[in-house]
């Protein structure tokens, strides 16, 4: 399992940031319960501001994450352990999973991100072969020469996947594309 240092960076930066609005939260809780409105007001702007700044670093990930080749971001990797910061996320969302795959050939792939996994596992299957099948996701070919700017994906040999898809779809995804080429994979959600 692979995690590149630029993706455990801005992630690290992320829960620094939610850290903060964490404490923001609480102070600005303690300020509307002593009825120090004005300190209240001015903590909430605050906090808004801060959401926002979290938002364009997760888009900036992102950009890093769907704009850089995989085979270029796994230069990165490296072995640095990082503590898991006890923040809450101020929106909910499903918690994490991850996509194992071995192919017939006996590969194993598995990668920190379900959607680098994905990519990957269609790499190793053939770009050029699952292009051929004409699949699409969310109205963009499942592997393609165009970057959206609209949904997510992984560039890998010039050519962009649509990662764009929770991790359950992702393997219906590769075991769809198994059975259309005739091989044989086993993909599991981790």
């Amino acid at each position: 399992m692979n995690k590149d240092g630029v993706a455990a960076a801005f992630e690290l930066i992320v829960e620094e940031i939610e850290a903060v609005a964490e404490d923001i939260a609480e102070q600005g809780a303690k300020a509307f319960t002593e009825m120090a409105y004005d300190l209240a007001q001015q903590l909430g702007e605050s906090g808004k501001s801060l959401q926002d700044f979290r938002s364009r670093v997760e888009a900036l990930l992102e950009d890093w994450q769907s704009g850089i080749d995989i085979s270029t971001r796994q230069r990165f990797t490296g072995s640095r352990s990082r503590s898991k910061s006890k923040t809450s996320a101020p929106h909910k969302k499903a918690p994490k999973t991850r996509l194992r795959v071995r192919l017939s050939d006996g590969v194993l792939v598995e990668e920190f991100y379900a959607a680098d996994t994905f990519a990957l596992a269609l790499h190793h299957i053939g770009l050029q072969q699952v292009e051929e099948l004409g699949l699409t996701e969310l109205g963009l070919p499942l592997v393609g020469t165009m970057r959206s700017s609209d949904y997510g994906q992984r560039r890998i040999d010039g050519k962009y996947i649509c990662t764009h898809s929770s991790t359950k779809k992702k393997k219906e995804t590769l075991d769809k594309v198994a059975r259309s080429l005739g091989i044989e994979l086993k993909t599991e959600i981790i």
